[in-house]
């Protein structure tokens, strides 16, 4: 389909699933301008009483094929997710006590907690689908990282939530190569449990702390002077020195300490994704004698 019926079709669709909704809402924009993607919306208590939907520039005459128009109304419907289901202050609150490193931590477990919550709202029956899709279309494009990248754990946690929600995804899990397998585990089983912002938040916060010590990932059975004893434990060993022979799951390799601090950790949320399918699909050239097309565009609808 042409880009300007794929808008359409973005905003009908929201329009639809707002209607279904039952909330008091007075008005959604969905706007392509620009390179952003986000949503800015507004809340009375934990009432959403209006958003929009930000999507970057995209081209008019460009050919916008199913899978991109179900990724586009996927990530809208995940962002409606946070507007929905998300409450930011305590979000907000322990990113500025702890840094930023903690936020992405949170919303690695945020993300499969409110998608969750918008499939079983029942507001879009086929959300589930959709999310499902979103997330293995990011691992297609941009791959999965190895388990024993420490910096990169947000990511694996917004992976493999959504996995433990029953998504199909479509590469295996390095989890039980990771050296932080029992606390990347520990981290995504309490997150199953929480229903709120507050409660993932918390288990954010217990995971850093889990993170940034010395502990090691896999107790050894029998510990000597706080040490691993030999073919036991995470491995660690001497200075992260990896033990001989066999290396069950999650153990057997080195544990870099995580930096709280560092940043370049893997995206999250899928709006570089999105924002990465449309610049690609923008650098079509206009073949049209130069007629100059592409204006930013604007959709919108109000009920009250």
């Amino acid at each position: 389909m042409l880009a300007h019926i794929a808008k359409s079709g973005v905003s009908s669709t929201l329009e639809r699933i707002f209607k279904a909704s039952g909330h008091t809402f007075k008005q959604l924009k969905v706007e392509f301008v620009g390179s952003t993607a986000g949503i800015l919306f507004e809340k009375n208590g934990t009432e959403v009483t209006s958003a929009t939907v930000l999507f970057p520039f995209l081209d008019e005459t460009k050919d916008v094929s199913k899978s991109l128009f179900n990724n586009f109304i996927g990530y809208a419907l995940h962002e409606l997710g946070h507007a929905w289901f998300t409450d930011n202050d305590p979000w907000d609150r322990a990113v500025r006590k702890y840094g930023q490193v903690l936020g992405d931590i949170i919303n690695g477990l945020e993300d499969p907690r409110i998608e969750r919550m918008v499939y079983e709202s029942g507001y879009a029956p086929n959300a589930r689908f959709l999310f499902e899709h979103l997330v293995n279309s990011v691992l297609d494009k941009n791959g999965y990282v190895k388990g024993d990248d420490v910096q990169n754990i947000p990511f694996v946690l917004a992976v493999e939530g959504r996995r433990l929600n029953g998504y199909q995804i479509n590469m295996p899990s390095p989890v039980d190569q990771s050296p932080y397998a029992s606390e990347i585990r520990w981290a995504l089983a309490e997150a199953q449990k929480q229903t709120d912002t507050k409660g993932i938040v918390k288990v954010a916060l217990e995971l850093l702390q889990k993170l940034t010590t010395d502990a090691p990932s896999q107790p050894p059975s029998q510990p000597t002077e706080g040490q691993p004893t030999d073919g036991e434990g995470d491995g660690e060993g001497e200075e992260g020195k990896e033990n001989e022979g066999e290396k069950p799951s999650g153990k057997g390799k080195g544990r870099a300490k995580f930096d709280p601090l560092q940043t370049g950790t893997k995206k999250v949320e899928p709006s570089e994704f999105i924002k990465g399918e449309v610049k690609t699909s923008a650098r079509m050239k206009n073949m049209n004698k130069g007629r100059v097309v592409g204006q930013p565009q604007f959709a919108s609808f109000t009920w009250r």
